[in-house]
Order: structure tokens, then C-alpha cells, then sequence
């Protein structure tokens, strides 16, 4: 009999070892042992590893929500001795021991943090659910449904998707073939079991839509994945541990009576469970339903030979104002007099930086701050963790063609390096607002500059928007984001190093030299490429009138002397 492949003892989680990039596969029972000796989290894409970190999350909330850092089970609770699971909560109406319960989670996580490495009740819980994990099981498959389970919902018939297809560094349908693949035809379907694993949860998280069959009855659309529609945050430690602890929201800002919503991950639940909340589009009360929601109920023969599985499509939850999703950016948009925040998704032409805004201001009526970023809040005013401890806020997200079949094309990964006392200290005229300020300077000073002046540039060259040519908006366009390529390594720099003690003034006018002697030698370049058509012109300018004019707003905007603060200073 074919070993079922239980993901508690066999290794299928790549992780990186040391500071030289060495990976390896561990299982998940090993991860969670030695997580204070990995450095992060190395699979097959950075939106792998986050579906994947989402599901380490979800064992750590839901341990951490019934047992203390020594492993004992909190006073308030009762739990079954079959499955761990809570039988009796703290009465919601009983203010005391609620709050008791409240203080003993924050309570937990300082205790966790301060020993640096998690404790073996992780591995007891685990074992409790042995047989949720086995990859091949003829009753509960990890992250699957079993052939008898849709048939008894009149499933009979599903389409199937292929191995290179969910493979996303494949992503090859059967209609299209995928040019310049690593792998041969004959082995595009072919997937270890522990590459077989990852891809799984990954596809439950970033589906697309592209597969045919749907849930039947509903009319709802089919989800195409809740990581999908997000613009996925989260922070990042100096080691697994570290990061996998800061995302372990004990108490939510948002929701704080969530405390007393058990957390129910997919594999403490049953199928028909699973099956009544999604075709009834019920959005997840708890983080560990969240960060292992399904998009598709999955079935697969076990042949990794030739691997193809058979989802059926499920309904999407609403994901408006839900905020007890924490890892997203929200964007704000008004209707008819309401008034509404859904997930914004990443954009592959804008650095992680420019969101800056949208991530560490304080909520308000156009913005609401990501849950995530509001834990970090509480873990300072807290003093859990303190200004040494180094951290990375990190972006990922996957970019899709757009309707219907919402097929990956693109990946985003990035991270913005910030100071703890910088990213906390948010009063009327903190670092902060100031950072902010200085963000939306930046990108006006862009815009009012060298994108004025290559816009003049291609009148002049009389660039026309004709098919097989490059069109005028294409060229300012690309002047536009070589712009801001020139000035993304020096901003993270400049925002990086900036510390509390430092002088605001003289940071902000160092960092505005900064971005004028990068405009002017833009401009500069410009110039230099121009032609003697160019010089000549139109009838209204040619490119020396059009540089002129390029100083002029330059100098209105970042002045040569206002930025020389620095020098004036010293």
C-alpha cells in the first residue's frame, strides 16, 4: 500500500538555513521545532510562501488562542480531550474573566517571544489531528475532498486541471503552450508529492478562473482565489521564528471580541461544514478559517506520474470592509452615499514605497490601516519588542491577465526596510506624516519635471500613436518609470537609516538634494540623446526652450538653495 505521505513527518516545506542561501525541505512538525534556526520560508515563488505562511499562521493561532507558552490550557476555557477543540468559552457577558482571557494572550505571545523558539505543544496539537495530513487518504486528503464526497452533492463530472497548469512557474494550459519552459513536455506534469503539496494550498489561495466546473445551483462567481484579490503585507523577522511570531495576532484591533470566535482551521472542520458557509458566500469570524479558506473543493488520484486534479469551482465571499483580514492595503471607494474599503491590489509599475501612506497612516475617512501594521502598533506601546529587534514590512502578490480566466502573469515582491520607532511614531507631526509628505512631494516633483519635459520632447519628435510605433503616451511613460527606478535605491536608503533622533528638517532636505541632482541628471540625459531635429523644433519649441522651462519648474519646486540645508548646516 502506497505510503499516505503525512505532511507532520515528511519533509515538504522548503526553507532557507543559513545567510548563503541553503535550503531544504522539512515537515511540518520539524518546522515549527527549529524555526528560530531557519531564516525564512524558500519554496517555489514568494505567493507560494505566503500561502503557505498563512497556513503556519493559522496552527499558530489556533494553539495559541486555547493554550499558554508553557503549554497549559487557560483557566477560561474547557476543551474536548479528543480534539483540543473549545467546548466552553469565558461567558461574553462575565467583563472580568474576558478581560482576564484577553490579558493572558497578550500575556502568551511576550512570553513566546522573550524564549525565542516555540514550544512542543505545538506538535501535540498537531498530532491530535494526525489524519487530517495525509496527503493520500481514502477519508480526509490534506486540502482535498474525496470523489464520494462530490458525488453525494451530484458531482459527477469534473473538468480537470493539470500539473503545469497550477504549477505556476509552469502556468501552462492545455490549449497554450508556455514558451522557454525548464522542464520538457513529457515532464511538465510531473511533481514530487512535496512539490504536489505546495502547489495545493498555493492554487486554494491564487486560483484564477480558467477551470470550467462550478458548484452546482450557484449562480454566484466562481472565487478566484481570496489571496488573489489582496495586496498582500506582512512583516518579516531576522529569522523564521521572529516572523512567524510578529504576524500572531493574539487580540485584533479591529475585532477584539474575536477573542471569544474559536478558531476553526479547514482541517477541525467537516465537508459538509466547508460546503454550507461557501455556498452560502458566509465570510470566515476567525483568522485561522481565513488564512486556510478554500476557493475550490479539489480531488486528485494520487498519480504524480501525470499530475492533474479536478476542482469545482466555489462563490466568493464579499470582501468589502472585512477587515478582519490584517495582510492586505485597503483602497477607499463611496457609492450612492456608502462608503466602502476593499483589498488593492499591488501594481508591478509601482514600488512598494509609494504605498507608504496606505500602510502606516493611521485610519481615516479615505484610508484604513492594515491589521497587520496595527498589531506592530500594539507590540510597542506594549514594549514587547523594542527598537533592536529588526524587521521588514514585505509586499507580494500575483498580477493576472483580467477576466475571464484571471491567469497569472506576473509576480510582485518587495519590502520596505523601516525603522520601529520611525514606523510607530505617528503623532500630528511624526516622522511619519513627515515620510508621507516627503513621498508625495517626490512623485509631484516627478510628475511636474522631467514627465513636463518629456512630454514637450515627444511633440517635438512629433512621436504618433500608430500601431507597430511607439505611442505618446508610451514615451513619457517610460521617462516616467526610469524616474522612479533612479530614485527607488536611493529612498530606501534615505528612508532606511533614518532613526528618531535624527533632525527632521535637515533628513527631509538631505533627501530633497537627493531627488534633484537625480531629476537633473534625468533631464540631462535627454539632452544629450536629442537630435539636430530636435533642436530645431516646431513652431512653438524645440528641446533647449523645453529644458529651460524644465529648470524653471525645477527650481520652483526643489530649490537648489532650500536643498543645500545640509551644507548651510554643517
Amino acid at each position: 500500500m502506497e505510503r499516505k505521505f503525512n505532511l507532520l513527518d515528511e519533509p515538504w516545506i522548503v526553507v532557507m538555513v543559513d545567510n548563503k542561501g541553503s535550503t531544504k525541505e522539512v515537515s511540518l512538525k520539524e518546522l515549527f521545532t527549529n524555526a528560530h534556526q531557519f531564516k525564512q520560508l524558500a519554496g517555489d515563488s514568494p505567493t507560494q510562501d505566503f500561502a503557505i505562511f498563512r497556513v503556519l499562521i493559522a496552527v499558530l493561532q489556533t494553539v495559541f488562542s486555547r493554550f499558554d507558552a508553557v503549554g497549559e490550557i487557560y483557566e477560561w476555557l474547557k476543551l474536548s480531550d479528543e480534539t483540543w477543540q473549545v467546548v466552553q468559552m469565558v461567558d461574553s457577558e462575565d467583563t472580568r474573566n474576558k478581560m482576564a482571557y484577553k490579558k493572558a494572550l497578550y500575556q502568551t505571545w511576550k512570553d513566546l517571544w522573550d524564549k525565542g523558539e516555540f514550544p512542543i505543544i505545538i506538535g501535540e496539537y498537531l498530532e491530535k489531528y494526525r489524519d487530517r495530513f495525509n496527503l493520500i487518504d481514502e477519508k480526509y486528503p490534506f486540502y482535498q475532498v474525496t470523489k464520494e464526497q462530490l458525488e453525494s452533492k451530484g458531482i459527477n463530472k469534473v473538468k480537470p486541471v493539470y500539473g503545469k497548469t497550477f504549477n505556476r512557474t509552469i502556468s501552462e494550459s492545455s490549449n497554450k503552450q508556455t514558451l522557454f519552459s525548464n522542464l520538457s513536455n513529457e515532464n511538465k506534469n510531473l511533481l514530487t508529492k512535496a512539490e504536489f503539496t505546495r502547489w495545493l494550498i498555493n492554487f486554494q489561495g491564487y486560483t484564477g478562473t480558467s477551470d470550467k466546473t462550478k458548484y452546482p445551483g450557484v449562480q454566484a462567481s466562481v472565487d478566484k482565489g481570496w489571496l488573489f484579490r489582496l495586496g498582500c503585507i506582512y512583516l518579516s523577522g531576522e529569522n523564521l521564528f521572529q516572523t512567524l511570531m510578529l504576524n500572531l495576532i493574539q487580540v485584533s484591533n479591529e475585532y477584539p471580541e474575536k477573542i471569544l470566535e474559536q478558531q476553526t482551521p479547514i482541517w477541525e472542520r467537516d465537508f459538509e461544514s466547508i460546503v454550507l458557509s461557501k455556498i452560502y458566500q458566509e465570510a470566515p469570524n476567525n483568522l485561522a478559517e481565513l488564512y486556510t479558506n478554500w476557493s475550490r473543493l479539489v480531488t486528485f488520484d494520487g498519480n504524480f506520474d501525470n499530475t492533474e486534479i479536478c476542482p469545482v469551482g466555489l462563490p466568493s465571499f464579499d470582501g468589502s470592509n472585512f477587515f478582519l483580514e490584517p495582510m492586505t492595503l485597503w483602497t477607499y471607494s463611496a457609492k450612492k452615499g456608502e462608503e466602502y474599503y476593499f483589498p488593492a491590489t499591488h501594481k508591478v509599475e509601482k514600488f512598494f514605497w509609494r504605498d507608504f501612506g496606505a500602510l502606516s497612516i493611521p485610519s481615516s475617512l479615505i484610508r484604513h490601516q492594515p491589521g497587520i501594521i496595527s498589531w506592530l502598533d500594539t507590540l510597542k506601546e506594549k514594549d514587547f519588542i523594542s527598537q533592536k529587534d529588526r524587521l521588514r514590512i514585505i509586499a507580494v502578490g500575483l498580477i493576472s491577465q483580467g477576466a475571464p480566466s484571471n491567469i497569472p502573469i506576473n509576480e510582485i515582491l518587495d519590502d520596505a526596510r523601516v525603522n520601529l520607532e520611525v514606523l510607530t511614531d505617528k503623532t500630528e507631526d511624526g516622522w511619519i506624516t513627515r515620510i508621507e509628505q516627503e513621498i508625495e512631494k517626490t512623485e509631484s516633483a516627478i510628475e511636474k519635471t522631467i514627465v513636463s519635459f518629456a512630454k514637450k520632447v515627444q511633440t517635438i519628435r512629433r512621436i504618433k500613436s500608430i500601431k507597430g510605433v511607439e505611442s505618446v503616451k508610451g514615451f513619457a511613460s517610460n521617462v516616467e518609470s526610469a524616474a522612479y527606478f533612479a530614485v527607488d535605491q536611493p529612498f530606501r536608503k534615505w528612508l532606511s537609516e533614518i532613526n528618531p533622533t535624527m533632525d527632521k528638517e535637515k533628513q527631509i532636505y538631505c533627501w530633497r538634494s537627493i531627488l534633484r541632482k537625480t531629476l537633473m541628471k534625468q533631464a540631462d540625459e535627454l539632452v544629450q540623446s536629442a537630435s539636430s531635429r530636435d533642436f530645431l523644433g516646431n513652431n512653438k519649441e524645440n528641446i533647449e526652450s523645453a529644458y529651460n522651462q524644465f529648470l524653471i519648474d525645477i527650481n520652483k519646486i526643489l530649490p537648489e538653495e532650500a536643498t543645500n540645508f545640509e551644507q548651510r548646516n554643517l
